[in-house]
């Protein structure tokens, strides 16, 4: 009899996850940006760089990058934390890439992560450690208005949040997964 349970809940458990398809979950896009130092990590100039995002849904994140043009070769942090604190709170994920010299903008960051996030607001943060990765985003003229972005370097203990349509603004290309969900007729059944 347990032989048979085990079979059955497993055949329905099955049935449950619905299909996950790849998605492109946010993408700001170049606009008409140059390349203005808003964003550096240099030996005596370090800082995190973060962006507010809001996603519907739950998701499972594969690929986040930034745009960036990139002065020293180094190492990029790209992190996820909470908005428990309208702030980069508590780090939920982190990865690191190594980012080769580039004058020409191009998109950069992470590929191949498996990051659970569920509906909610979260802040995708660009970094390096003190002489690693020397880079610039574009600079922007307010056409890309995220909801709220934030910095924080070796001059502070804490992040300073920049306010909607501040002009340094962080391009940002996410993909991923929907996250699969049960469907509601076979738990009715189990």
């Amino acid at each position: 009899m347990k032989k048979l349970f085990g079979a059955a809940l497993a055949a329905v458990l099955m049935c449950c996850v619905s299909g996950a398809a790849a998605v492109e979950i946010l993408n700001t896009g170049p606009t008409d940006g140059s390349t203005g130092a808003i964003y550096n990590n240099g030996v005596n100039d370090y800082q995190t760089y973060a962006r507010l995002v809001h996603l519907d849904r739950s998701y499972d994140i594969t690929d986040v990058q930034g745009l960036f043009s990139v002065d020293r070769a180094g190492m990029l942090r790209v992190s996820v934390y909470s908005n428990d604190r309208s702030i980069p709170s508590e780090l939920l994920y982190t990865a690191t890439t190594f980012a080769e010299v580039s004058k020409a903008v191009k998109w950069l960051g992470v590929s191949g992560v498996n990051w659970s996030l569920a509906a909610g607001d979260y802040w995708f943060a660009f970094g390096a450690d003190i002489g690693g990765f020397y880079g610039n985003t574009p600079s922007y003229n307010y056409t890309d208005r995220p909801l709220a972005t934030a910095h924080i370097n070796h001059f502070y203990s804490d992040w300073f949040r920049h306010g909607k349509g501040y002009n340094g603004t962080l391009a940002l290309k996410v993909s991923g997964n929907v996250a699969a969900v049960p469907e509601a007729g076979p738990l009715a059944m189990l």
